[in-house]
């Protein structure tokens, strides 16, 4: 780690009006831990880097001025020697991706019974049962557990198709 003279800690120079120098190493904030950076000039996935997370499902905001807060996007930078850009938050998406028949459906909810899947394509579970299709090519069918939880992802986003519990007539 950085001597302790070589830090710069960006927020209190922010609030006493003192310009940030450049060619040092910056302690920041994220989620309320500190952390330091050795560039001036960083970027979301460096902010990820420092708590141990990566991928897009994976929102950071930056906290600026203690009052506003921006997403940031995979390509944006972030200029540590801007007043007031010293504090992030990371989170987990709190919306969940599937698909039902190939139709999108969308969940705040990681987990939910293959009935509550169902219902929410508009589907009755009496009369449909819900197959979830993974990612290799086989299939889980939730015929007789339809009560069971399923855990949702981010990635690779869940593909479930509706099998009608009725005869099909034949022609």
């Amino acid at each position: 780690m950085a001597d302790k003279m070589d830090v710069i800690d960006v927020a209190a120079y922010t609030a006493k009006g003192i310009e940030i120098p450049v060619g040092k190493n910056y302690l920041v904030t994220i989620n309320g831990d500190p952390h330091v950076f050795n560039e001036k000039i960083i970027t979301r996935n460096q902010v990820l880097k420092a708590v141990g997370l990566k991928g897009e499902n994976v929102f950071v905001y930056q906290i600026i001025n203690d009052s506003d807060i921006e997403v940031l996007t995979s390509k944006e930078t972030i200029d540590l020697g801007e007043p007031g850009f010293e504090k992030f938050v990371v989170k987990e998406s709190f919306v969940f991706n599937y698909l039902v028949d190939n139709d999108p459906e969308t969940s705040d909810k990681q987990n939910l019974t293959a009935n509550q899947i169902l219902k929410r394509a508009a589907y009755k579970p009496s009369e449909y049962y819900l197959v979830e299709i993974l990612p290799d090519g086989t299939q889980t069918s939730y015929k007789d557990s339809s009560e069971e939880e399923i855990m949702l992802t981010h990635t690779p986003e869940k593909k479930f198709i509706s099998i009608y519990r009725g005869d099909m007539p034949v022609s």
